[in-house]
């Protein structure tokens, strides 16, 4: 069934085209809900709370505590983005809205296979051309990298419900100042895993400048090519996980140096170009329908 009722709009598609109408019937439904920078905002403060929070305690335990705690502690960690998705949800959005949100994440049947090699590809190749160019070593080794791969995706998952879910839906109007906005969300949420966590190397950071600017650097072109593949293949938002989820393994996978970092983030910024022109001309191109506005 490709219509979905939900209170205050109707949304109607059709499978395997990713067109979606949707349609204003009543107000009465929808609580006070934020919406632009607020939304991420608040999004952000929740998620920081919780994985920050677990990574400040699992960093303190980290020379007590048996080595198991320590690790589940940092897993757990990793959901702060879900978790601060359920609960704004659950505060501000009726009931009949919430199910809609977690049926349109996983409506796959709305993205044709071509979409999903496209997203494979994106997400790979400036991060292989750097390997390409100036490789350095298995971030993970060759045994690690097995375990790394379905990590990356369940993380994948659990952020994108949040990033491209929950905020993307307020901030695709004026898509530009958007994007910049989650981005900055996104980073933020992100140094947590280094600054607090102690875990140097995650996302290619190192500590130093080089790897700050390669982290932040690239996560923009990268905001900008997510929240571009989340409308294009609306409503699903599996894609976008996909992306993120193949971007992370590569980068936890492989390393790279200095010169491969910068290659990296320039042909990001290559390939998130032409979107970016696209919304000049055309902000509304990023701003189709969604289940909560």
């Amino acid at each position: 069934d490709d219509t979905m009722d939900v209170p205050g709009r109707v949304a109607t598609g059709t499978a395997g085209t990713g067109d979606v109408t949707i349609r204003t019937a009543s107000r009465s439904a929808v609580t006070s809900h934020p919406t632009g920078g607020r939304r991420v905002g608040a999004l952000f403060s929740v998620a920081a709370v919780w994985t920050w929070g677990l990574l400040a305690v699992a960093r303190s335990l980290g020379g007590t505590a048996p080595s198991a705690v320590v690790a589940a502690l940092r897993v757990v960690s990793a959901v702060g983005p879900l978790v601060a998705t359920h609960v704004l949800l659950r505060r501000t959005v009726a009931y009949e809205q919430r199910t809609w949100f977690w049926r349109r994440y996983l409506e796959i049947r709305s993205v044709s296979r071509n979409w999903w090699a496209a997203t494979v590809l994106l997400a790979s190749v400036p991060p292989i051309a750097a390997a390409g160019i100036d490789w350095s070593g298995w971030g993970a080794g060759r045994m690690g990298a097995v375990a790394i791969v379905p990590g990356a995706a369940l993380l994948g998952l659990i952020q994108e419900a949040a990033w491209r879910g929950y905020a993307w839906d307020g901030l695709r109007r004026r898509p530009l100042i958007g994007s910049v906005t989650l981005w900055a969300g996104w980073v933020l949420w992100a140094t947590a895993w280094p600054v607090v966590g102690g875990l140097e190397g995650l996302h290619g950071v190192d500590g130093g400048r080089v790897g700050w600017l390669y982290l932040a650097g690239a996560m923009l072109p990268q905001t900008v090519l997510m929240n571009w593949l989340t409308v294009r293949v609306r409503p699903c938002l599996v894609p976008a996980a996909l992306f993120n989820a193949t971007v992370l393994a590569l980068w936890t996978i492989v390393e790279v140096g200095d010169r491969g970092r910068i290659l990296e983030v320039a042909l990001w910024s290559l390939t998130a170009a032409p979107v970016v022109v696209s919304w000049v001309s055309d902000p509304r191109a990023a701003a189709g329908p969604g289940p909560i506005r």
